[in-house]
């Protein structure tokens, strides 16, 4: 695995940049800012490629929450905040074409929203916000260890240009379901979005099964490791919380073993191991749901020193998988660890369409 350095612009420095999506060589960023809306663009071969594709002034941005279509060329935005020249609090979703550049704004319409089943209880602080195929929604809690999971289906009026939203939980594990006290182990682990637009979401249990929703059944079903595969799960106990404030207030975290899960929604989980000499290793994991298991393919490793983190902003995962398996955001720079250096024949062709 070869590690590739990319300056970040000067507007850029000393804020969080969270990544939105990766395509092919193609890296997008969502960078934080109390004062605007954000989107950036840069190629991973060229360090100075970088541009901005959305900047939208607010008067206060409270929360700015992307989501990128692997289906589409769109990049959504979901929105909580005062506006320019607005004196009131708003919920927005911008979408943005990254190939076009065009904009278009949906304004809440609170009218179409049932009211029933606390379709308003938001936990904007934990929420999270996906894109399936055919521009399908969704937005769901992140920070649920057990019981159901608060979801949300989102909707979009094209001509109104307004988007509401309707609850419909992923329901929690019915005890009735288990076989025995084995099967009644409980999860000390944030759930897993395989798919969340597709209402497919992971649990690891504490002794190494996986639990995944079935959406068609309306249960969980359990999962084991498939029998040729060579990953071992370390132990999957949760160190403890980490609690901090900030702009938004009050946030609780878990701290996690050296086992994580970053998965997408275009169906693509990548399983991150750290052993003892701070070697990562990245792994690409997969379902198979006729036969209930799931592998653990490796992707590559890289070394990273333990000083390393202490410059580390923020680290985020390709799920395109097969290039690019993780970007690390620094204070001055990012970095990109690739599961293979393009040879010299494909880098005569990326320079030869850039200059034609």
């Amino acid at each position: 695995m070869s590690t590739r350095y990319l300056s970040i612009p000067a507007r850029l420095l000393h804020r969080r940049l969270n990544r939105v999506g990766i395509v092919g060589r193609q890296l997008f960023v969502h960078p934080n800012s109390d004062t605007s809306i954000e989107i950036w663009q840069v190629d991973s071969i060229f360090p100075d490629s970088w541009q901005c594709l959305l900047n939208l002034p607010a008067a206060t941005v409270i929360y700015s929450i992307p989501a990128f279509s692997y289906d589409l060329p769109y990049i959504l935005v979901f929105f909580g905040g005062v506006l320019e020249e607005e004196d009131n609090f708003e919920i927005l979703i911008y979408r943005l074409n990254y190939e076009t550049k065009e904009v278009k704004k949906f304004r809440l319409d609170p009218s179409r929203c049932l009211p029933a089943n606390n379709t308003f209880d938001l936990p904007l602080e934990t929420v999270s916000l996906r894109i399936g195929a055919k521009m399908q929604c969704c937005l769901f809690d992140r920070s649920i260890v057990q019981g159901p999971i608060p979801y949300w289906r989102l909707d979009f009026d094209e001509q109104n240009d307004v988007f509401w939203f309707e609850r419909d939980d992923i329901k929690a594990r019915d005890v009735r379901d288990a076989d025995s006290e084995t099967d009644r182990l409980q999860c000390s682990r944030f759930s897993i979005a395989f798919d969340a637009p597709g209402r497919i979401f992971g649990r690891l249990q504490d002794d190494g099964s996986m639990m995944i929703y079935n959406a068609q059944l309306e249960k969980w079903l359990q999962y084991s490791l498939e029998n040729s595969s060579t990953f071992d799960l370390p132990p999957t106990t949760v160190r403890g919380l980490r609690e901090s404030y900030g702009r938004n207030g009050r946030r609780v975290g878990a701290v996690e073993s050296p086992l994580t899960f970053h998965p997408d929604s275009n169906g693509i989980c990548i399983v991150k191991l750290v052993k003892n000499d701070h070697r990562h290793y990245f792994y690409r994991m997969q379902l198979d749901h006729s036969s209930q298991t799931f592998s653990c393919s490796p992707r590559g490793s890289v070394h990273l020193e333990k000083g390393a983190f202490e410059q580390l902003l923020s680290c985020h995962y390709s799920h395109s998988a097969s290039r690019i398996p993780q970007f690390g955001a620094y204070k001055k720079f990012l970095n990109g660890n690739f599961l293979r250096k393009e040879q010299v024949k494909e880098l005569c062709k990326i320079v030869y369409r850039n200059l034609s």
